[in-house]
């Protein structure tokens, strides 16, 4: 499902290309995400083109001041057409004394992160990937937002008691509590929850949140992975739809739960997806 890399600490968004001859934020049918192999493979094969292209707009749109930092993006999710020729990446912004991949454990902890989301424009040339455009998205929401046809950023939480990052979206900030182990919100109309906690295993086993889930929503689909150390959970019950996801490291489980309302589901469950794959764990990041 995934491997424990830069790749797996960033992962989102609703990210849109027209067509190979213009380039547009209207979302475009032909277009659909890549399943989490192929993207964390792209991922890794465009990072450092992508860090590079949106250092230089954000200079150059005074998003930054200078380079005196490395500016760079956490990708969340990548939408391509059928040939993978052209695609749109989307990720949030950070700026660090160097690329989050190569951070120590001191580094790590002081990265800034910036109150913008980059949607990246790609088109594979002779087997090389050239960044068309880049676009910037500070201040998504309204009243009036269209959530179909936006970018919809995430913003990192990271807990100081268990040393574990995920990134959060946006859609669920205004009514998120945050604590020192973990996250919960639920929107004003009640269409989307979420809940996130920090935990120590106490002698628990990846079973025992397999038993855990199955009692939670005994309907759900519910599938272990041992040599990953993780447990994801599905359930569409009448018109909501539910997912869990436990993660594993060490002595830490991470628990997570989301629900939405079957309406919003091509917004909000790769949104959740992303989420899920988005965790680290700080022993993992620095190595």
């Amino acid at each position: 499902m995934k491997q424990l890399s830069f790749a797996l600490f960033c992962l989102l968004m609703l990210c849109l290309l027209c067509s190979p001859l213009s380039v547009s934020a209207e979302p475009a049918s032909e277009f659909t995400y890549l399943d989490d192999a192929a993207q964390s493979a792209l991922f890794e094969e465009i990072q450092e083109t992508v860090d590079l292209a949106v250092q230089e707009k954000a200079l150059e749109t005074h998003l930054i001041e200078s380079d005196d930092l490395y500016t760079g993006v956490c990708l969340l999710l990548c939408q391509a057409d059928s040939e993978q020729k052209h695609i749109s990446v989307t990720g949030t912004m950070y700026r660090a004394s160097q690329s989050m991949d190569r951070l120590t454990e001191d580094e790590f902890s002081s990265v800034q992160w910036i109150d913008a989301t980059a949607v990246c424009l790609l088109e594979n040339t002779d087997g090389s990937w050239n960044v068309m455009d880049v676009i910037f998205e500070t201040d998504p929401y309204s009243e009036d937002t269209d959530l179909s046809a936006a970018p919809l950023p995430m913003q990192p939480y990271y807990s100081e008691l268990y040393h574990y990052s995920i990134m959060i979206p946006d859609l669920l900030a205004d009514s998120m509590i945050v604590t020192e182990t973990g996250v919960q919100s639920t929107l004003p109309d009640g269409s989307a929850t979420l809940f996130i906690q920090g935990e120590r295993l106490n002698n628990r086993a990846l079973s025992d949140f397999v038993q855990l889930i199955s009692v939670m929503g005994p309907d759900a689909q519910v599938t272990a992975y041992p040599e990953e150390n993780t447990v994801h959970a599905i359930l569409q019950a009448e018109d909501h739809i539910y997912e869990w996801y436990v993660e594993i490291s060490g002595d830490v489980a991470v628990f997570c739960q989301m629900s939405w309302s079957s309406s919003m589901d091509e917004i909000l469950h790769p949104l959740c997806d992303a989420m899920f794959d988005s965790i680290l764990f700080e022993q993992d990041a620095i190595g």
